[in-house]
């Protein structure tokens, strides 16, 4: 069975290197192997940390189509576990 990425990872170090290895994952749709690229950061709202109250909370996975790939063309996200929402009482 192919491997496919984790969802959630602990820290942006552990994500970057998690990035590093794309290539050798499968997609979690398709299954397709060597066809997954980083598409973009994923933000969230932050008003106690940085100035621009953006904070990083994940990266958005791409499953390359062009060309001769196999992929399915289907992106996904993959996640910073300490940003994640938490549920809460208002």
């Amino acid at each position: 069975m192919q491997r496919v990425p984790q969802r959630f990872l602990s820290g942006l170090k552990e994500l970057g290197e998690h990035l590093l290895l794309l290539k050798g994952f499968g997609c979690p749709f398709c299954g397709a192997s060597e066809t997954l690229n980083c598409h973009s950061k994923l933000y969230g709202n932050d008003p106690d940390g940085s100035e621009d109250g953006r904070m990083e909370r994940g990266q958005r996975v791409w499953c390359s189509n062009r060309g001769r790939r196999g992929g399915c063309g289907r992106s996904f996200p993959i996640f910073l576990a300490g940003v994640l929402p938490r549920p809460g009482t208002r």
